[in-house]
């Protein structure tokens, strides 16, 4: 019976508890509702536990700014290399290109001037033939 009456006084403190929190909560939310806009914001300000923003110093920008130009620089120091290799394979290319050209002229020539030889050989032979 003693343990019954425990119990009973337990749950009827809770209950008690529960209701004086509930009523606090609603006080709470009835303060809150009709006080003012300014006021709300202090009040919001005041709660903010996350503390002021932290404001960027003007060294941490400028650093900023060298790195992006340095980096840019370098990016632009590799793509002249680049472009430079680029020009330079391009004209090995067209010198080759000259040269085999300038190959098969000369074998067009030489090609020539034998098929002349034949033909002035084959027509020198024709007139001692007619001769004979």
């Amino acid at each position: 019976m003693v343990e019954y009456e425990n119990g009973f006084l337990q749950e009827s403190q809770l209950k008690k508890d529960k209701v004086e929190k509930e009523k606090a909560t609603a006080k709470e939310m009835r303060k809150k509702a009709c006080e003012k806009l300014g006021k709300t914001k202090k009040r919001q300000e005041q709660e903010d536990t996350s503390g002021p923003a932290r404001k960027r110093k003007s060294t941490e920008f400028l650093e900023y700014l060298k790195y992006k130009q340095d980096t840019n620089k370098e990016n632009t120091e590799k793509q002249l290399k680049i472009r430079e290799q680029e020009i330079i394979l391009e004209k090995q290319r067209l010198d080759v290109q000259e040269n085999m050209q300038n190959q098969m002229v000369e074998l067009m020539k030489m090609q020539q001037e034998s098929q002349k030889a034949m033909f002035n050989l084959f027509e020198t032979f024709m007139n001692k033939f007619k001769q004979s």
